[in-house]
């Protein structure tokens, strides 16, 4: 018994100072924050030894290219407004930017990241250089928070400080935090908002204090609207079983009183987050995602069902399911069944949870009726930290056969998950481990225990400090963790560099940068980087894009399936001037035809390149695999072996942000075009609905070739379709080449028909199996692919060359229906006569019809000369206006190459004048002779209306505030 007494005697001593009158208020806070800092410190030493930061890497997801891109940004926006009110004396909200992609409304693009969240507003005060640290510091704020307002829940019904805190490190500790958390920082938001929506919602119940439940739930609505959605679900659920707990059935008077009381708040608490909500859910309602054919599988794959389990204290499963705590946290779970008349409201809360986790069709549901996806599965990390909470105080009354059974199905989860092959690992053992250990000493000890609760509580302490420990280096290690691991963030004090580096520098040196659009070709420029460099060209990675622009990049058979990730336009120089991109950026063999060298910049290698490098040259191919990226880093070493050799170059006759047309084609017409047609026209005549312009009747200089498919590695021919037996199966394109041309291949209808790696069986061979054979096998394997490249290597000028297009399945979570691609090798004044073609996965690529074509680029300049006839002066881009002016010889239609948007209004010498959708991204006005004098002017679509929310909203909140308290004096 001596070291139950040393146990004994370090939680008396504990107690004693937990119970001191003398500072009852401030001794929670204290050991929460000391507890919370010491766990935060184990995450923080892994971190630092590495010489990490807390921003998840470009190369793995979207922590630089957008998390920290927005906060950086949104500290510049911040800092501008308070520039012009204090120093310039006047009010300017910026709502759009032509630097957000090709140009993008502010408030909705950026509203997903950081519009809204209170805790952003400090970015005010840090500049960019500093918006790591700032970040870092955030994240660990967003940590504690959570935690904390766990902890004002947990107390407001009454449960014990000493339970409360151990469930508040649960809590902030859980994995979805520590995974989903530090890939996506304002995943963790919801978990701060949900605890105080749910006290709000009791004080509704008892009719006191509604500005809580209005206010908190206004918050969450303006920081994100897809969180708010899935929060909106599950306060319902808990109303609901809260109405049931307070008045045990249905009572008509009381049901329609607080269903009234709720739908008023509501829409309050709705209206007060009009000025961002409005505009925002409006964008995502026109967006392509929306609504697009996703695949809902009918089951979540085997290995899925098999480790649910032992995802609530060990490893967390595919498709977001993320719900683990510390393993010895879990005890709750088994002393709340363990108790059959007790908390059955939890008991009935927590089944249903975990029966939602079964179903896929409940994940698309609660995804926004998007893709399946378990994002929504933070709120049972709230609920089985709560449920620890609340068993706390039963864990010292159990009977003998309570005690032994929980100790039985402890060891028949042990015996399963060393029994079961996919969840037999270590840190599911581990967890299972820890928690047999700690259970076991208190349950088998009982009868010490049970007369010295505050040993046991001090031992669950440390139990779950061991456990939160585990968990902490699965989580941020190989051993458990291929996704977020440490070594995938960004270093430490290096994310300013990689978004304002020394390419970046030189394209700001440029004198004329900021009148037109560049395009970048094999560099390391970030995504979303040129909106905080002031710089315009053409990048977006951002959940939500201006649906005309999506359209365009469809009728123009991009290379990539996007729309709202979109990096450049595949070097296609007819749309290189039709976008304005004057310059050109990046490596040589990547260089379209009509631009000449200007500059050149040599970007040093970083660390992996150089390891790469090493061992290519060191002839271990085999480790590095077939990446086609290793090759071309390869021969580029061999030929510079400082660094990358990036090119800038101009092309002098680039047309303008404005330039005019003298003819237009219908949009009918334009529609029957082939891609190769539509891409010429564009420049020739612009595509409107209709107008009173001459009709243009568009020249075709393409020339498309017949071709030869000749079957090489692992590949076979079928009509209308190319399968590929192995990874990497190649065939080969010949045809007659055509000189001083770009090459396009073009596929109309293409699909990836992805194969079950198993079972060898494409989705069409599989349809075609008996039942009874089919039977046999699993529906669906976790090993199906839900994308693939197609690689195109050709020859150009003695160039070899290598480009490729990039395919998803409906089964990838950002398919949204485009099927229709074409792929521009390359520029070459020789002819080109094959093309050596790459399936990067096996399986079926099935097409309508696949073309290849040459694009003489001859008559470019004369096409863009015609644009330039008469040109805008005094161009002006900037504080949500357009403004130029212009001298007409003859009507013509003055286009701007900014996308557009509902936004948009504008007058021409002071009149109002209707604004037209041109060439279906752009905006155009139609001009008689003569000089006018033009403004365009743009507002955020339901900003004015979600303002006048805003502000009735707060004015009923006052009223019903002020209502309340004259009702508590009566």
């Amino acid at each position: 018994m001596l070291l139950a007494d040393k146990v004994k005697k370090t939680g008396d001593r504990i107690q004693t100072w937990w119970n001191n009158e003398k500072h009852p208020a401030g001794t929670y806070w204290t050991a929460y924050t000391v507890l919370f800092l010491a766990l935060f410190s184990v995450i923080a030493m892994g971190f630092f030894i590495i010489g990490k930061s807390f921003i998840f890497s470009a190369r793995m997801g979207d922590g630089i290219r957008q998390h920290y891109a927005s906060l950086a940004y949104f500290g510049q926006y911040l800092r501008e407004i308070l520039y012009n009110l204090f120093v310039n004396h006047t009010l300017e909200i910026p709502m759009w930017d032509l630097h957000i992609g090709y140009g993008s409304d502010i408030i909705t693009t950026l509203h997903y990241y950081v519009f809204g969240d209170p805790l952003n507003l400090l970015s005010v005060f840090v500049p960019q250089r500093y918006t790591e640290y700032l970040y870092d510091f955030l994240l660990v704020l967003r940590m504690y928070l959570a935690g904390l307002a766990f902890s004002a829940f947990c107390r407001y019904h009454k449960n014990g400080r000493y339970a409360t805190l151990l469930g508040a490190l649960l809590y902030a500790f859980s994995q979805w935090i520590m995974v989903a958390g530090f890939r996506h920082p304002f995943f963790i938001n919801p978990c701060i908002y949900l605890p105080l929506v749910l006290i709000g919602v009791e004080l509704v119940y008892k009719k006191k204090k509604y500005w809580v439940y209005v206010v908190t739930l206004a918050v969450s609505a303006i920081s994100n609207f897809y969180f708010f959605y899935m929060l909106g679900i599950f306060t319902i659920l808990y109303a609901v079983y809260r109405y049931f707990m307070l008045y045990k059935g249905i009572r008509l008077k009381e049901l329609m009183g607080c269903l009234g009381r709720f739908a008023l708040l509501s829409a309050i608490a709705l209206m007060i987050a009009s000025v961002i909500f409005l505009p925002s859910i409006m964008a995502v309602l026109g967006t392509n995602r929306v609504g697009a054919d996703n695949y809902i599988p009918t089951v979540f794959t085997t290995k899925y069902y098999h480790m649910l389990l032992a995802a609530l204290f060990g490893k967390y499963q595919s498709n977001y399911t993320v719900i683990g705590v510390s393993a010895v946290g879990t005890i709750g779970l088994f002393v709340l069944f363990a108790n059959r008349r007790k908390n059955t409201a939890l008991k009935v809360g927590f089944l249903m949870c975990m029966c939602f986790l079964f179903i896929p069709f409940i994940a698309h549901v609660f995804n926004g009726f998007s893709y399946a996806t378990n994002r929504w599965c933070w709120p049972i990390t709230m609920l089985n930290s709560y449920i620890f909470v609340k068993t706390y105080p039963l864990l010292f009354t159990l009977k003998k056969k309570q005690r032994m059974g929980i100790l039985g199905a402890i060891l028949l989860i042990a015996a399963y998950i060393f029994i079961d092959s996919y969840s037999r690992i270590l840190w599911n053992i581990l967890g299972i481990l820890l928690l047999l250990v700690f259970a076991g000493i208190i349950l088998l000890k009982y009868s010490y225990f049970g007369k010295h609760p505050r040993a046991a509580g001090t031992l669950l302490l440390g139990g779950i400090c061991i456990g939160t420990a585990v968990n902490i280096y699965f989580c941020f290690t190989s051993a458990g963790n291929s996704v977020s691991g440490v070594w995938q963030f960004t270093d430490a004090g290096e994310a300013y560099e990689q978004t304002d580096g020394i390419l970046i520098d030189e394209i700001k040196e440029i004198s004329d940068i900021s009148q037109y659009r560049y395009e970048q070709g094999g560099t390391s420029i970030l995504q979303n980087s040129n909106m905080i460099n002031e710089l315009n060209g053409g990048q977006f990675f951002f959940s939500l894009a201006n649906g005309y622009v999506s359209q365009f990049l469809d009728e123009m058979y991009s290379n990539r399936p996007y729309e709202q990730n979109f990096q450049d336009v595949n070097g296609r120089s007819f749309l290189m001037k039709l976008l304005s991109m004057k310059y050109f950026v990046g490596l040589e063999k990547y260089l379209p035809d009509g631009y000449e060298k200007v500059n050149e910049v040599i970007i040093p290698y970083d660390e992996d390149e150089k390891k790469k490098i090493e061992n290519v040259q060191g002839e271990e191919e085999e480790s590095l695999g077939e990446e086609i990226k290793n090759e071309e880093l390869l021969e580029e070493a061999q030929e510079n072996q400082e660094g990358h050799v990036i090119g800038i170059y101009e092309d002098e006759d680039a047309l303008p942000l404005a330039y005019t047309y003298d003819s237009y084609i219908p949009r009918e017409t334009y529609e029957e075009m082939n891609v190769m047609e539509r891409q010429q026209a564009v420049l020739q005549g612009v595509v409107l609905e209709d107008s009173s312009l001459p009709v243009c009747e568009p020249e075709d200089e393409s020339v498309e070739v017949s071709y030869t498919i000749t079957p090489l590695e692992n590949c076979e021919l079928f009509e209308n379709r190319i399968k590929a037996k192995e990874d990497n199966a190649t065939c080969l394109l010949t045809f007659e080449g055509v000189p001083n041309s770009e090459l396009y291949i073009a596929f109309d209808n293409l699909r990836y028909l992805e194969v079950n790696r198993r079972h060898k069986y494409t989705d069409e061979e599989w349809a075609a199996l008996p039942w009874k054979e089919r039977r046999t096998y699993r529906i669906r394997d976790e090993s199906v692919a839900n994308q693939a490249d197609i690689y195109f290597e050709a020859d150009l000028d003695g160039e070899t060359t290598r480009k490729s297009i990039f395919l998803i399945t409906n089964r990838n979570n950002f398919y949204n229906g485009r099927h229709n691609f074409m792929n521009m090798v390359g520029y070459s004044e020789e002819p080109v006569t094959s093309v050596l073609v790459t399936f990067s996965e096996k399986g079926s690529y099935k097409y309508d019809d696949l073309s290849v074509y040459f694009q003489p680029t001859d008559k470019l300049d004369s096409y863009a000369s015609e644009r330039m006839e008469d040109t805008a002066e005094n161009l002006s881009i900037e504080n949500n206006e357009i403004s130029c002016q212009i001298s007409l010889d003859e009507p013509k239609a003055l286009v701007f190459a900014v996308p557009y948007g509902d936004g948009w209004t504008a007058t021409v010498d002071g009149e109002e004048a209707e604004l037209l959708n041109a060439n279906t991204m752009f905006m155009a006005l139609e001009l008689s002779p003569g000089e006018h004098d033009i403004q365009l002017h743009y507002t955020t679509p339901y900003i004015k209306l979600g303002l006048v929310l805003t502000v009735s909203g707060l004015l009923l909140l006052a009223g019903c505030v002020v209502f309340e308290k004259k009702r508590r004096v009566k």
